[in-house]
């Protein structure tokens, strides 16, 4: 066998591996998420960040929240199983393009930025912060992404249904306005296309801004919050539970939240080490050497969220994601760092296997599969 061969064979065999590790741990994590009634009765913040609508008025956060109330009144379904199953829906669809840039990728990096325990695969590492309105973004991410690889025509549709979206998210949770610089990115991609991409790019901006300007307008307060409890337990199937998480949160202003995140350190700077451990294989791959400029605009960006918020697990965990998208797009590197087809195999499995991040307060909490599974066995 040349080398060659041995190269070629290497890499469909780490594709395929890649793929097929991808679904059976987006499975694992569906599994466990499914296993729990509690899940849609009583989660406060996987379902009831979903379930803010405006049913008090106007308020920030609360379209994707309407929709399903209106869906549920009508249909007699649980709120919360119509939030739930939206979930697993848009994370299907987002790992379905991940792996079709996988199937038509040759990077030997590829497995570390797709089997990453803070990238497309969080949910299944940590249910309480994977399953949470940032896969809106991911979905809106993932058409842009899916655009540069289409026929014109399909990618003119992929950009109008990926800008609607983007206009749902932005008025379903509004820290997303911070990825505007990844958007700008995939939406220059698709240049080769002869698109008006200029337009769009616009176009993502404006409603980005309008959508932060209306969630500081129409922040909320503690009626609103208690009146859109009222509305979700009246449908019936919910615990009152379901109110105590981020749908409380709508009457803390943000001076409050400011001085709650100062109450965290300085113990939060050990997710730093968390942050350098997620970008490692976009360091070590020589993408951010080629592509310096796209990744500290889309770091800085995203980095005004650990000014805003404590879920410092969940904005590393957005910020790997946004890089792996534009990995995917952008991935032309060939002078990372080489490691032998054996070590590789070890280093991989641990990565995979051995760590992950809590989505926030305790950052020192080490997470990860095996640690999960021995945890199971002890109790």
């Amino acid at each position: 066998m040349t080398h060659q061969v041995r190269l070629f064979t290497i890499a469909i065999l780490r594709t395929r591996a890649t793929i097929v590790s991808f679904w059976l741990l987006l499975g694992v994590g569906f599994s466990v998420y499914l296993a729990d009634p509690d899940t849609y009765l009583h989660s406060p913040f996987n379902v009831g960040d979903w379930v803010i609508n405006y049913q008090a008025g106007f308020v920030r956060r609360g379209f994707i929240g309407e929709v399903l109330y209106q869906l549920a009144r009508v249909s007699n379904v649980n709120i919360g199983f119509l939030a739930v199953y939206l979930q697993i829906i848009l994370l299907i669809g987002i790992g379905s393009v991940v792996t079709y840039f996988a199937l038509r990728s040759t990077s030997a990096w590829l497995p570390w930025i797709v089997l990453s325990p803070v990238g497309f695969l969080y949910a299944t590492y940590n249910g309480d912060g994977g399953y949470r309105k940032e896969l809106l973004l991911f979905s809106v991410l993932a058409m842009l992404a899916l655009a540069t690889r289409v026929t014109t025509r399909r990618a003119h549709l992929l950009l109008w249904l990926s800008l609607l979206t983007f206009v749902v998210t932005v008025l379903s949770w509004e820290p997303a306005v911070v990825t505007l610089p990844c958007i700008w990115w995939l939406c220059h991609a698709n240049t080769q296309n002869q698109l008006p991409v200029k337009r769009f790019q616009w176009a993502f901006l404006t409603t980005g801004l309008v959508g932060l300007a209306l969630a500081s307008l129409f922040h909320g307060n503690a009626a609103q919050s208690q009146q859109i409890c009222h509305s979700v337990l009246t449908l019936g199937g919910s615990h009152p539970s379901v109110c105590q998480g981020a749908l409380a949160e709508l009457s803390v202003t943000p001076h409050q939240q400011l001085s709650t995140l100062a109450s965290f350190f300085p113990r939060y700077l050990w997710y730093g080490v968390f942050l350098l451990l997620a970008l490692l294989p976009f360091a070590l791959s020589g993408w951010f050497k080629e592509n310096k400029r796209i990744a500290l605009s889309v770091l800085a960006s995203t980095s005004l969220l650990y000014v805003i918020g404590t879920d410092y697990g969940r904005w590393i965990h957005l910020q790997a994601t946004c890089l792996a998208f534009l990995f995917l797009v952008r991935n032309n590197s060939s002078s990372g760092v080489k490691i032998a087809w054996g070590l590789e195999r070890v280093a991989l499995t641990l990565w995979v296997v051995a760590w992950s991040v809590p989505y926030s307060f305790n950052p020192l909490i080490w997470q990860g599969l095996v640690i999960g599974a021995w945890h199971k066995v002890v109790h």
